[in-house]
C-alpha cells in the first residue's frame, strides 16, 4: 500500500484548486456537545470507537462512538471525578490507557481506560516550563520531552513505577509531534532540522530493560519558497509505519503563515509532493490507519477568488493523488477562533471525526 502511494504522489503535480470537480462536499454532524470551552471539550481515540471528556455531572468519562446516536446516547464506558485542572488528552493504539495533561503541562495522569484508575504520573522538572507528553506506539510508551533538564524520557506503561529510560533532548529542538500507532516521536527545531526519533527495546546486564534509540534525518521538506521555513511538529503527522511524514510549515519572518503541508518519505528524505491551500492557516493534520488518505483540517481566510472562511477539512487520495472530500461544519457553527484537539477516521475510512475547543465532537460520513 505505501510503495503504491509513494509512487503516485512522486508522479502527480496536482494542486487544490477552488473549482476542484472531484471533491465531494459534505456537512458536519454533530455527535457530542459539552460546553464551550476547551477545559471540557471530547477527544476521540485513534480508531473513533470512543472518546473522553469531563462532564458537569459525571466528571472525566469515556464514552463509545454511536455514530447514528442523538448527543445524550454514546453509552458510557467509564467516569470518575479528577483534579478540576486535568484534562484528557490521548487515548494509547488499543484504548487500553488514557493520557491527562495537567494545566500547564506541569504533570501528566495515566488512567486505565476500562475503569479509569489511576496507574502513573510524570511531573515536568519545572512547572514553570511544563513538559510535553505523549502516548505512542502499540506497547504503549508513554514519552515525556522535558526541556528544562535537557532530557527525553520513556516510560513502559505496564511497569509504570518510574522511566524505563531516558536521553539527552538538544535544547533547540523545542516542538514535538507523534502519533498514538508509531514507536518514536518527530522533533523539530525553529529552523530546518526536522528528525524522527524511533527506538526499540534492548536488554542490558542480563536483566534490565533498556533502549537504543535510532535518529532519522534531518528531514528538510521542499516548501518551494524564498522564505526560509522550519517546521511546525505539534501541527505535523507520521503514518502508522512510520513510512511517511506530512509535515506543517511556518516562516522564520515574523506576520507570515503558511498554507503547505509536504509529504516526506522517512527513507529516502525526499518530499513526495507539496500541498497548497488557498490562503489559510493549518490546524491539524491526520493520517488514516491504512495511509490511504489525509486529511488537513485549516482556517480559511476570504479572498476575492474564494470567499470561504472559517473551519474546513480537505480529504486527499495519496494513492490516487487526488482530493476527494471537503468538509465544512454545520450551518450556524463558530467558523473561527477554534483550536483543534483531536481527529481520526474509522478504521474502514468510512468516516471522519473532528474534536475542537468549542466542546463538539464533529462527524462526516465519507461513503
Amino acid at each position: 500500500m505505501f510503495l503504491l502511494i509513494a509512487a503516485a504522489l512522486a508522479l502527480s503535480s496536482q494542486t487544490l484548486a477552488s473549482n476542484d470537480a472531484s471533491r465531494e462536499v459534505r456537512c458536519a454532524r454533530i455527535l457530542f456537545y459539552n460546553g464551550n470551552t476547551a477545559k471540557t471539550a471530547p477527544i476521540i481515540s485513534r480508531d473513533a470507537s470512543r472518546f473522553a471528556s469531563v462532564e458537569p455531572e459525571t466528571g472525566l468519562t469515556i464514552r463509545r462512538v454511536t455514530p447514528g446516536a442523538s448527543i445524550e446516547a454514546h453509552s458510557v464506558i467509564a467516569s470518575t471525578k479528577v483534579a478540576a485542572d486535568e484534562i484528557p488528552a490521548s487515548f494509547s493504539l488499543d484504548n487500553r490507557y488514557l493520557l491527562s495533561i495537567h494545566s500547564g503541562a506541569t504533570a501528566a495522569t495515566i488512567r486505565r481506560a476500562s475503569d479509569l484508575q489511576q496507574i502513573a504520573v510524570a511531573r515536568a522538572s519545572d512547572p514553570e516550563r511544563g513538559s510535553y507528553f505523549a502516548l505512542v506506539g502499540s506497547r504503549p510508551w508513554l514519552v515525556q520531552m522535558d526541556s528544562s533538564s535537557s532530557k527525553g524520557m520513556v516510560w513502559d506503561l505496564r511497569k509504570p513505577g518510574r522511566p524505563s529510560d531516558s536521553f539527552p533532548l538538544d535544547e533547540s529542538f523545542d516542538l514535538f509531534g507523534s502519533s498514538a500507532a508509531f514507536d518514536g516521536v518527530l522533533s523539530a527545531s525553529d529552523s530546518e532540522n526536522t528528525y524522527l526519533w524511533t527506538w526499540s527495546p534492548v536488554k542490558r546486564f542480563l536483566r534490565s530493560e533498556g533502549f537504543s534509540l535510532v535518529r532519522k534525518g534531518p528531514f528538510s521538506p521542499d516548501f518551494r519558497s524564498n522564505v526560509e521555513f522550519g517546521t511546525d511538529a505539534s501541527k505535523s503527522a507520521i503514518s502508522d509505519n512510520g513510512s511517511l511524514l506530512a509535515l506543517s510549515g511556518f516562516p522564520q519572518e515574523q506576520g507570515l503563515s503558511d498554507n503547505r503541508v509536504a509529504i516526506v518519505d522517512t527513507q529516502s528524505g525526499s518530499t513526495l509532493k507539496v500541498l497548497s491551500f488557498p490562503t489559510t492557516k493549518i490546524l491539524d493534520i491526520c493520517f488514516a490507519r491504512d495511509g490511504r488518505y489525509l486529511a488537513v483540517t485549516v482556517d480559511l481566510v476570504p479572498t476575492n477568488n474564494s470567499p470561504a472562511s472559517g473551519i474546513h477539512v480537505f480529504v486527499y487520495d495519496l494513492q490516487n493523488a487526488k482530493y476527494t472530500h471537503y468538509l465544512d461544519l454545520p450551518v450556524g457553527m463558530p467558523r473561527t477562533t477554534i483550536s483543534i484537539l483531536s481527529s481520526a477516521f474509522a478504521h474502514d475510512n468510512s468516516s471522519y471525526f473532528l474534536t475542537a475547543s468549542d466542546g463538539t465532537l464533529y462527524h462526516w460520513p465519507l461513503q
